[in-house]
């Protein structure tokens, strides 16, 4: 006789009070030349970092450094200066953004997005959280499918684990970005979803 099984899925969720944060600022410079614009945009983002270090700051690293070449735009002006940007990410205690956020854009930087976030160790926590809250909602689910079928439910067949493939590193995945400029110290959230096949037995 083949074997009875129900297939369900669930969500579960993890939240906790971010401790970190992380400002993405960039450092801009102009000028008639690649070399020139170059120059200026590295002396910009000294000057960021120095006042970032004034205003004890000291976790500053630089993410990106790109060159916008005025001679491949399709209108392009002989007037047209080149622009090169240095891109800076600062991870800092929460209660020091503020701060940071001040230094950098006294010191001429733009904010480019920021972003709340917990200890990498936290995450790792949360997500196993969501994975137990999610189930235990697949469980639930399971038992009133068994129930309806005039059954009882048996151990579990198979799980899967849908995995989260939107961060590239323990770093990142310990940040959430906001779609601000503002800053928004929101509780951090974390999600998991689950495929669960249990056995079904005969009542």
């Amino acid at each position: 006789m083949t074997e009875r099984t129900v297939t369900v899925t669930a969500t579960g969720e993890a939240t906790a009070v971010p401790t970190r944060g992380c400002i993405e600022l960039r450092a801009t410079g102009e000028g008639a030349s690649a070399a020139e614009a170059r120059e200026r945009a590295r002396d910009h983002e000294a000057r960021v970092r120095d006042a970032l270090a004034t205003a004890g700051v000291d976790d500053v690293r630089s993410t990106e450094f790109s060159l916008d070449d005025p001679t491949e735009r399709f209108d392009c002006d002989d007037s047209d200066d080149y622009r090169a940007t240095a891109a800076l990410s600062v991870d800092v205690p929460l209660d020091g953004v503020e701060e940071a956020l001040v230094a950098a854009t006294d010191a001429g930087a733009t904010v480019h997005r920021l972003g709340t976030g917990v200890a990498a160790e936290t995450r790792e926590s949360l997500e196993r959280e969501a994975v137990t809250a999610a189930m235990a909602t697949a469980h639930g689910k399971a038992e009133a499918a068994a129930a309806a079928a005039d059954g009882g439910l048996g151990s579990v067949r198979a799980v899967e684990v849908e995995p989260d493939d939107s961060f590239e590193s323990i770093v990142e995945s310990s940040i959430e970005w906001q779609d601000t400029t503002e800053f928004r110290p929101d509780p951090v959230a974390v999600a998991a979803a689950v495929e669960v096949t249990y056995e079904l037995r005969g009542e």
